[in-house]
This record gives C-alpha cells, sequence and structure tokens, in this order.
C-alpha cells in the first residue's frame, strides 16, 4: 500500500508512504473521537483535523520510524507515547481518496524524543495537511531509549 523513497521537498532522508482515507478507517476514528458519529450521514462525513495522524499506525511507516529509533529488531520491546502535535490543514481531505505522506524524522538532544515531520499532498503535489508530532521513545519495561 506504500511506496518509499526520497522526497528532496521535505529534506534529506525523507520517506514517501501512499495513503488512502479509507472509509471504515475514517468511520473507526470519528466514533473514537465524537458520540455523535453514527448519526452522520454517508453525505456528511467529514475527515477531520486530527485523522492523518491514523497513518502513523500503518506497519511501513511504523518500520521507518522504528529505523530511525534503533528499535526495528526490537519491535515489540518499543512504544513510541505521542507527547504533542501541530497541524495546518490549508486543504481538505476526501473519503476515498490518495494521497502522499511524506515524513521527516529528528532526534531532538540526541535523548528519547522523536520529531516527526509530515506533509499529505494531492497526487499534483499540493499540500493539504502539515504536521509536526513529538512522540518519546520508551522501552516496554520502562526504561527510555
Amino acid at each position: 500500500m506504500s511506496s518509499e523513497r526520497d522526497n528532496p521537498d521535505m529534506g534529506d532522508g525523507a520517506h514517501r508512504f501512499r495513503v488512502t482515507v479509507e472509509r471504515q478507517k475514517l468511520e473507526e476514528f470519528n466514533r473514537a473521537i465524537s458520540r455523535t458519529a453514527d448519526s452522520e450521514t454517508n453525505a456528511a462525513l467529514r475527515v477531520p483535523l486530527t485523522f492523518p495522524a491514523v497513518w502513523y499506525g500503518m506497519k511501513d511507516v511504523q518500520d521507518c520510524i522504528l529505523e530511525t529509533v534503533g528499535r526495528a529488531d526490537d519491535l515489540a520491546q518499543s512504544a513510541l507515547l505521542h507527547l504533542e502535535q501541530t497541524i495546518d490543514k490549508p486543504g481538505r481531505l476526501e473519503v476515498g481518496e490518495t494521497y502522499n505522506l511524506d515524513i521527516r524524522m529528528d532526534r531532538p538532544g540526541g535523548d528519547n524524543k522523536l520529531k516527526v515531520f509530515a506533509r499529505v499532498s494531492n497526487l499534483r503535489e499540493e499540500p493539504l495537511v502539515i504536521m509536526t508530532s513529538l512522540f518519546a521513545v520508551v522501552h516496554a519495561q520502562g526504561h527510555k531509549q
């Protein structure tokens, strides 16, 4: 579902993934964040501002992130705790549409933090969502990495 390659627009070490706003995933996400989601009609189904964070859970994206933090061989022993996120949404995502997700990662200060810069663009390369997420990298037994 995704193809990874360098993306010079995001700087050195950026990776690109092909993502789709899948109706089922969107409905699950909406139910998790809203009590009124079940009453939405198909015509009223909108993609919330925070929905693109769901794509951090894709296996290829997770593998890329864990490789960056040096834990790719020890997936079961690592966890990422989402500390903060900023989102700018200059465009609109649509149900059923496919987009490019470009991510670049940085280890600020070399400590247990990981900063992920992400951009979602349409296939014409127009940016629709720009996110910055900060994670803490922890060992499953509570030891920081």
